[in-house]
């Protein structure tokens, strides 16, 4: 019978490594920055010339101004647009007459991350000195709660009026103002803010919701350069709540360079969408072309290695090879069972172009 005396005589200073790891893995967590109200960008224009917005109707927002500082007014305070999600709503701009052409759009942040992305644009219209109408759709799959909407005019043609340009100021005349939009009927749940981040050697990924409904969990995906998305773990939601919930999953074994993120949202009735996106970079040293997680182990390990590998082996200390697993070329990781295993000291092999590459497990 294997105890664990004997497993800390037989690693020697291994154990010392060990146990650096575990506080390591503590002082990274304890590290890791409270989740943040997104911020956003303020364009300086300059709307002195009568290239401004003099009124704003949409919805229950009735809203007239004038040239605000710097081309820049921040009306996010007043009563929030009620909008549902799937519906279109008309939308009217009064503009100044400081050009023949007076270009009015506008951007909805649905999913709550500070960026106005090119799914979240609308181009009202053109006009001087005269409303401009329009209509926003709100998507059909969207998260309900509070959104900020943000109404830009700028002296330029329509062609002229790219979905990128809400916190552009090289087109210099215009003005920018900012608003609240309240969507409900939309996804059963209010994500504030999904952000992936290194710490240390893991992904920490973190999420906030205002409110749930119906929620049952949340399921990780996590893509690397070739695209391809992969289930990586799941977070049991909170059902109902109309608080904030905070939710944080680690990823221990980052891939190397880009990693993207996927949050998907399960209804206890079984539907789900995608409720948000984040991505985090790794360097991570060639040296460590093999790493084994976790270690020690009663059920399973998951290796990673460098791509080009031509197979695996599970080795006794006497040399015994217990497993054998030929590669692809294109794996970077793979998953062995141990749980049959005597309590011990094993080796992992990994033969690759270079050579092979052998490191210690531990099975308890």
């Amino acid at each position: 019978m294997f105890s664990l005396c004997s497993l800390t005589l037989l690693l020697g200073g291994f154990a010392s490594i060990t146990s650096s790891f575990n506080s390591e893995d503590i002082k990274a967590k304890s590290n890791i920055p409270p989740l943040t109200a997104p911020t956003y960008c303020k364009p300086e224009l300059d709307c002195s010339s009568k290239d401004k917005i003099t009124r704003v109707v949409f919805k229950n927002i009735d809203n007239s101004s004038d040239c605000g500082n710097q081309g820049y007014n921040d009306y996010s305070s007043l009563a929030a647009a009620q909008v549902t999600a799937g519906n279109s709503y008309p939308i009217s701009v009064w503009v100044g007459d400081g050009w023949d052409y007076e270009t009015v759009s506008v951007w909805i942040d649905y999913n709550n991350n500070g960026v106005f992305e090119q799914d979240e644009f609308t181009l009202v219209g053109t006009g001087s000195g005269s409303e401009v109408s329009g209509s926003i759709n709100i998507p059909s799959q969207v998260i309900t709660g509070l959104k900020r909407m943000r109404v830009r005019v700028a002296a330029v043609g329509a062609a002229h009026a790219a979905w990128n340009l809400a916190c552009d100021d090289t087109d210099k005349f215009g003005e920018t103002e900012d608003y609240t939009v309240n969507i409900s009927g939309g996804l059963p749940i209010s994500l504030l803010s999904f952000k992936a981040q290194a710490v240390g050697k893991q992904a920490v990924l973190q999420w906030q919701t205002a409110s749930e409904q119906n929620n049952d969990k949340f399921l990780i995906y996590r893509s690397g350069e070739d695209g391809v998305f992969n289930q990586i773990g799941e977070q049991t939601g909170f059902g109902n709540s109309t608080i904030i919930k905070n939710y944080t999953f680690y990823d221990k074994l980052p891939l190397n360079g880009i990693n993207y993120y996927r949050l998907i949202q399960v209804d206890h009735d079984g539907k789900s969408a995608k409720v948000g996106e984040s991505s985090v970079t790794f360097e991570i040293p060639s040296k460590q072309s093999l790493s084994i997680y976790p270690n020690p182990a009663t059920s399973k390990v998951t290796l990673r290695f460098a791509p080009g590998s031509s197979h695996i082996e599970l080795v006794d200390l006497n040399g015994k090879v217990i497993q054998k697993r030929n590669l692809k070329a294109s794996d970077i990781e793979a998953t062995i069972s141990v749980d049959k295993l005597v309590s011990g000291i094993y080796l992992i092999k990994v033969s690759t172009t270079k050579g092979i590459i052998v490191d210690k497990l531990i099975k308890l």
